[in-house]
């Protein structure tokens, strides 16, 4: 476990028309210590596509998962448990997107209230 890094998973499926507005809203987050997972749980859209040519603009480390066939989204979810090294961690569906302080908000208020979770 990373301190203070997020691990942030975008659950990915059928969602070409949002995929890029909800990375576009993690790519721009005011805190910077973030990794990113993207699990496309078979999408048949061309949500793939969309995702493998703008996640060149991605200031995080990232990875993608693409599922052989559709698991759902809890099966999706827990592939991320092997993968994730930080602190904290967000899901984020990949039809919403985040406020730009989103993230730095949640740390914060994790910290200072000594939370385990943190929801909004």
């Amino acid at each position: 476990m990373k301190k203070d890094l997020v691990s942030v998973v975008v659950t990915s499926y059928n969602h070409k028309e949002y995929i890029k507005e909800c990375l576009n809203s993690i790519f721009h987050q005011n805190y910077k210590k973030i990794e990113l997972f993207i699990l496309d749980d078979h999408s048949t859209d061309g949500s793939m596509e969309i995702i493998q040519s703008f996640i060149k603009e991605s200031p995080f480390p990232t990875e993608i998962v693409i599922n052989e066939k559709n698991l759902g989204v809890s099966i999706n979810r827990n592939q991320a448990f092997s993968k994730i090294e930080g602190e904290f961690l967000l899901f984020v569906d990949s039809d919403n997107y985040l406020p730009s302080c989103y993230i730095k908000k949640m740390v914060e208020t994790m910290q200072k209230k000594k939370a385990d979770i943190v929801y909004g």
